[in-house]
């Protein structure tokens, strides 16, 4: 056990959140700042580090791992896609989400169709955050049983209290500027670790090269690497990489905080990077560990593996700076999703059915009780659940009709019929995909439920549009034409 790399790595992160949310708190009381979106006041850097770090976490730092030690390098098309996405977010449909004042995807889409599509994004979405978010924490716990020894539990509790520590006190703005400290810090900490392990490897990082040949595993070397690599985890993982989050509810509700569309696509130019080069800094640091018997022959994931090996062969500052860093990644997407779910139940929900006449204050008051709520549910779902890091893929797919119920409504035609059923008919297909042979049928086992979610969404969503006498025209001319009929109420003139 190191407790010592695990007390350095919990006083970097309370340092971190703790100096950040003081300054800000004293900040927001004179500004009486808006809790969910930061009153759309966030710039460029704030926008890019929080949708950078939301779409980084425990897919990168467990899941590339993972991905590595079976495909090698070509686990960057994972990266590749990201950036795509992120590109999609903050370009294409970011900008649509900070015109229209939306402050969460589900009230946009009661807009764009009507509310009972807007209740069943919700579900969509919820259920979503609510998976990335046990897969977080259960990030987390890895990260304190990797250093301690201790159960993966005990891990998931520690990291639920940091991140809840992250969102409660001053909500997106907090959690805005809290990843722009992190996102140094983070960077910092790994590039420093992947250029001391060159001294760790005995031979350096040739000697990893040297493994992989030897083993006549050199395809595993290369960002193209074989057929088989595409059919089985390539194109599934671009597809659902490249659109899931175009509309998912955390990176809606950040497009919301942005200052304005100029800061919003300004951001990307940072948000890309700064998201798609750690998944590369993984990916060196786990092939590594590869080489390094001790730790691939220990029980556990490759993302277990690999943060052993970081807290056995690291200085201890060092390690626990990693560590931290890696925590910090988590703990970004874990702040993110506690707040997306927590202001979809109570403004889309709650307070449009129950308490309709809730002020500003009370609302705020209403997210933290629910934000609550959820940290308390997700913390013990991911501490009681068997591991279940390889299943950020399979929950970004469900977010697909959405992205293209989006991008069709837009563009061609609205259609609450097709809306409605879209979301419907998709979510009974991926149930048949996951728990049915259905993908061997069409030789697409593996990580490949987005492509057959992406053709379903696709091709419902068009044939009912295309039948459906009662569908409207495109959001994006009625916008035009009468910009009151399309934005959130408080943006109405």
């Amino acid at each position: 056990m190191n407790f010592s790399v695990l007390i350095l790595t919990v006083i970097f992160e309370i340092l971190i959140i703790g100096g950040t949310t003081l300054v800000l708190t004293k900040r927001q009381k004179a500004k009486n700042q808006d809790f969910a979106t930061a009153s759309r006041s966030l710039p460029a850097i704030a926008i890019a580090a929080t949708q950078a770090l939301t779409c980084l976490g425990g897919g990168h730092i467990m899941g590339m791992p993972g991905a590595a030690s079976s495909y090698g390098v070509a686990a960057l098309w994972y990266q590749i896609a990201s950036g795509i996405m992120i590109v999609l977010m903050m370009c294409v449909a970011g900008p649509w989400i900070r015109r229209l004042g939306f402050s969460n995807i589900p009230d946009m889409f009661s807009k764009m169709f009507d509310k009972r599509t807007g209740i069943l994004v919700s579900a969509f979405c919820c259920a979503s955050c609510f998976g990335v978010l046990t897969c977080e924490l259960q990030g987390v716990g890895t990260v304190v049983s990797a250093i301690t020894g201790s159960t993966i539990a005990l891990g998931c509790v520690i990291g639920g209290v940091i991140g809840l520590l992250y969102v409660i006190f001053g909500g997106m703005e907090q959690i805005g500027w809290v990843n722009v400290v992190n996102a140094i810090f983070m960077y910092i900490g790994v590039i420093i670790a992947v250029l001391f392990l060159n001294g760790v490897i005995d031979g350096g990082w040739q000697t990893v090269n040297e493994y992989y040949i030897s083993n006549g595993e050199e395809w595993k070397l290369e960002l193209f690497s074989n057929g088989e690599t595409w059919r089985v985890y390539i194109i599934g993982t671009l597809v659902a990489g490249m659109f899931n989050q175009m509309v998912a509810g955390q990176s809606g509700q950040i497009s919301a905080s942005a200052k304005n569309v100029k800061t919003l696509r300004r951001a990307a130019l940072y948000a890309v990077p700064m998201n798609t080069i750690f998944g590369a800094l993984m990916i060196a640091l786990y092939m590594g560990t590869s080489v390094q018997s001790q730790y691939t022959s220990l029980a556990g994931s490759p993302g277990y593996q690999n943060m052993a090996m970081i807290v056995g062969e690291l200085p201890v500052w060092l390690a626990a700076w990693v560590m931290a860093a890696f925590a910090a990644a988590m703990l970004s997407t874990v702040a993110v999703q506690l707040l997306t779910l927590a202001t979809i139940f109570v403004q889309t929900i709650y307070c449009n059915y129950w308490k309709t006449e809730a002020t500003p204050k009370e609302q705020t008051r209403y997210i933290r009780t629910v934000i609550f709520i959820v940290f308390i549910l997700g913390t013990a779902m991911g501490a009681i659940l068997p591991e279940v890091s390889t299943a950020m893929t399979w929950l970004f797919a469900w977010l697909l009709p959405g992205c293209w119920m989006f991008i069709f409504g837009i563009w061609w035609k609205r259609s609450k019929t097709a809306a409605f059923w879209s979301l419907i008919i998709c979510g009974i297909f991926n149930c048949f995909w996951t728990f049915t042979s259905l993908p061997y049928v069409f030789h697409l086992e593996g990580n490949n439920n987005s492509i057959g979610m992406l053709f379903v969404s696709i091709v419902v969503y068009v044939v009912i549009t295309a039948f459906d006498k009662n569908a409207e025209g495109p959001f994006k001319k009625l916008f035009i034409k009468d910009r009151n009929a399309c934005v959130a109420d408080d943006l109405v003139k």
